[in-house]
């Protein structure tokens, strides 16, 4: 049996105030990996789970943060595992 990788994009809109905090609570709990944020309170993470489910759970978490506003999906994509490791040419 196969094991795929789910790799999900999004942005994450928080108060301005608070993605500080935000940004510590998802580094913590390994959420996400955080690539980028700006002042206005956005935030740039890639999930990445062997299941669908456990990548919406993730959502969910980061979503129902007191401080975040929305969690806006960018991009999703599934691979089998194997070819992940597989030498690319």
């Amino acid at each position: 049996m196969s094991t795929e990788i789910h790799i999900v994009s999004c942005v994450v809109q928080t108060r301005p105030d608070r993605i500080d905090e935000i940004d510590a609570y998802i580094r913590e709990r390994d959420l996400a990996e955080i690539h980028g944020c700006d002042a206005r309170g956005r935030l740039v993470i890639l999930i990445e789970r062997e299941r669908a489910a456990h990548v919406l759970a993730a959502i969910d978490e980061i979503k129902n943060q007191d401080g975040v506003i929305a969690v806006n999906l960018v991009y999703q994509h599934a691979e089998d595992a194997r070819a992940l490791q597989e030498p690319q040419p």
